[in-house]
């Protein structure tokens, strides 16, 4: 299970509230992927609670490395940037680029 360092970026007000989202993505050759949110947990434990159930299920067990869990502060913008910026549009750029690569790599290889 991947997991992520946080999604909130802003500073609160007041009493910081974290949740636990948990999705799965799988990921398929040609470079869509199915996202679905799992849920939302009010602890990491109770989300790998749900890790535990889920991974051995069908279609879970397949792709057992496709949960990813990321903890998110109540209350705050996630998303900052305009689309054409920010480190979030950066990171997916570099994610895409990288997936060209791959995807190039394997029809070289046939």
């Amino acid at each position: 299970m991947r997991g992520a360092s946080g999604c909130g970026t802003l500073a609160a007000k007041g009493p910081v509230v974290r949740v636990h989202l948990l999705l799965h993505v799988h990921r398929y050759e040609d470079g869509h992927e199915n996202i679905r949110v799992i849920g939302v947990f009010s602890s990491r434990r109770k989300a790998r609670d749900a890790v535990r159930q889920l991974r051995n299920k069908s279609g879970f067990r397949e792709r057992k490395k496709g949960f990813d869990l990321s903890t998110c502060v109540l209350d705050h913008a996630h998303w900052t940037q305009g689309y054409g910026g920010g480190p979030v549009a950066r990171l997916l750029r570099a994610e895409g680029k990288r997936r060209h690569r791959e995807s190039i790599a394997r029809r070289t290889r046939r």
